[in-house]
Protein backbone atom coordinates (compact mmCIF):
# COMPACT_ATOMS: atom_id res chain seq x y z
CA UNK A 1 0.00 0.00 0.00
CA UNK A 2 2.64 2.46 -1.11
CA UNK A 3 1.96 6.09 -0.36
CA UNK A 4 -0.81 5.18 2.05
CA UNK A 5 -2.35 7.86 4.19
CA UNK A 6 -4.97 7.87 6.87
CA UNK A 7 -7.35 9.24 4.23
CA UNK A 8 -7.24 5.90 2.38
CA UNK A 9 -8.71 4.09 5.38
CA UNK A 10 -12.35 5.08 5.09
CA UNK A 11 -14.18 1.93 6.14
CA UNK A 12 -14.85 0.87 9.71
CA UNK A 13 -14.52 -2.90 10.12
CA UNK A 14 -15.21 -4.97 13.22
CA UNK A 15 -13.37 -8.22 13.96
CA UNK A 16 -15.56 -10.98 15.36
CA UNK A 17 -14.14 -14.04 17.13
CA UNK A 18 -15.88 -17.20 18.23
CA UNK A 19 -16.12 -17.79 21.97
CA UNK A 20 -17.19 -21.05 23.57
CA UNK A 21 -19.33 -21.42 26.65
CA UNK A 22 -21.60 -24.04 28.15
CA UNK A 23 -25.35 -23.98 28.45
CA UNK A 24 -27.29 -25.20 31.51
CA UNK A 25 -27.26 -28.78 30.18
CA UNK A 26 -23.48 -28.80 29.76
CA UNK A 27 -23.51 -28.50 25.97
CA UNK A 28 -21.00 -26.32 24.16
CA UNK A 29 -22.24 -23.09 22.57
CA UNK A 30 -20.23 -21.12 20.00
CA UNK A 31 -21.09 -17.44 19.70
CA UNK A 32 -19.53 -14.57 17.79
CA UNK A 33 -18.28 -11.68 19.91
CA UNK A 34 -16.99 -8.25 18.84
CA UNK A 35 -13.28 -8.09 19.66
CA UNK A 36 -12.23 -4.72 18.24
CA UNK A 37 -12.94 -2.25 15.45
CA UNK A 38 -10.48 -0.52 13.16
CA UNK A 39 -10.30 1.79 10.18
CA UNK A 40 -9.23 0.09 6.96
CA UNK A 41 -8.99 0.43 3.21
CA UNK A 42 -11.52 -2.05 1.79
CA UNK A 43 -11.39 -2.93 -1.89
CA UNK A 44 -13.61 -5.42 -3.68
CA UNK A 45 -11.34 -7.62 -5.77
CA UNK A 46 -13.90 -9.85 -7.46
CA UNK A 47 -17.38 -11.21 -7.54
CA UNK A 48 -19.64 -13.50 -9.49
CA UNK A 49 -23.17 -14.80 -9.77
CA UNK A 50 -23.84 -18.50 -10.32
CA UNK A 51 -26.65 -21.02 -10.30
CA UNK A 52 -26.25 -23.63 -7.55
CA UNK A 53 -28.95 -26.26 -6.93
CA UNK A 54 -31.45 -24.13 -8.86
CA UNK A 55 -30.73 -21.11 -6.64
CA UNK A 56 -28.86 -17.99 -7.60
CA UNK A 57 -25.67 -17.74 -5.55
CA UNK A 58 -23.52 -14.62 -5.23
CA UNK A 59 -19.90 -14.42 -4.18
CA UNK A 60 -17.70 -11.38 -3.53
CA UNK A 61 -14.03 -11.18 -2.54
CA UNK A 62 -12.38 -8.28 -0.72
CA UNK A 63 -8.91 -7.08 0.21
CA UNK A 64 -8.74 -5.23 3.53
CA UNK A 65 -5.61 -3.26 4.46
CA UNK A 66 -4.91 -1.52 7.73
CA UNK A 67 -1.93 -0.58 9.90
CA UNK A 68 -0.37 -3.61 11.55
CA UNK A 69 -0.74 -3.72 15.32
CA UNK A 70 0.94 -6.71 17.03
CA UNK A 71 -1.65 -6.57 19.83
CA UNK A 72 -4.50 -7.21 17.37
CA UNK A 73 -4.46 -10.94 16.77
CA UNK A 74 -6.58 -11.94 13.80
CA UNK A 75 -7.01 -15.61 12.89
CA UNK A 76 -8.39 -17.30 9.78
CA UNK A 77 -11.33 -18.53 11.86
CA UNK A 78 -12.43 -14.97 12.72
CA UNK A 79 -15.05 -13.06 10.78
CA UNK A 80 -15.31 -9.42 9.73
CA UNK A 81 -18.36 -7.22 10.07
CA UNK A 82 -18.49 -4.62 7.32
CA UNK A 83 -21.32 -2.29 6.35
CA UNK A 84 -22.07 -4.65 3.44
CA UNK A 85 -22.40 -7.69 5.73
CA UNK A 86 -20.34 -10.41 7.32
CA UNK A 87 -17.10 -11.55 5.64
CA UNK A 88 -15.23 -14.82 6.15
CA UNK A 89 -11.44 -14.51 6.38
CA UNK A 90 -9.48 -16.50 3.84
CA UNK A 91 -5.93 -15.28 4.51
CA UNK A 92 -4.11 -12.89 6.85
CA UNK A 93 -0.63 -11.57 6.04
CA UNK A 94 1.70 -8.71 6.97
CA UNK A 95 3.42 -6.50 4.39
CA UNK A 96 6.57 -4.73 5.55
CA UNK A 97 7.32 -1.48 3.69
CA UNK A 98 10.29 -0.07 5.54
CA UNK A 99 8.93 1.90 8.46
CA UNK A 100 5.31 0.96 7.87
CA UNK A 101 3.80 -2.49 8.33
CA UNK A 102 0.40 -3.26 6.84
CA UNK A 103 -2.02 -6.00 7.78
CA UNK A 104 -3.58 -7.48 4.64
CA UNK A 105 -6.73 -9.56 5.00
CA UNK A 106 -8.30 -11.42 2.09
CA UNK A 107 -11.94 -12.15 2.85
CA UNK A 108 -15.06 -13.28 1.01
CA UNK A 109 -18.80 -13.45 1.37
CA UNK A 110 -21.40 -15.65 -0.28
CA UNK A 111 -25.13 -15.45 -1.05
CA UNK A 112 -25.23 -11.66 -0.91
CA UNK A 113 -27.04 -9.90 -3.80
Amino acid sequence: MKGATIGNMRSRVTILQYTQSQDSAGGNIKTLANVFSMWANVRQTGGNKSLDNLQISYSKTFEIKTRYEPAMLIKDSDEILLNTGKLLIQRVSVEDEGRACWLVINAYTTNVP
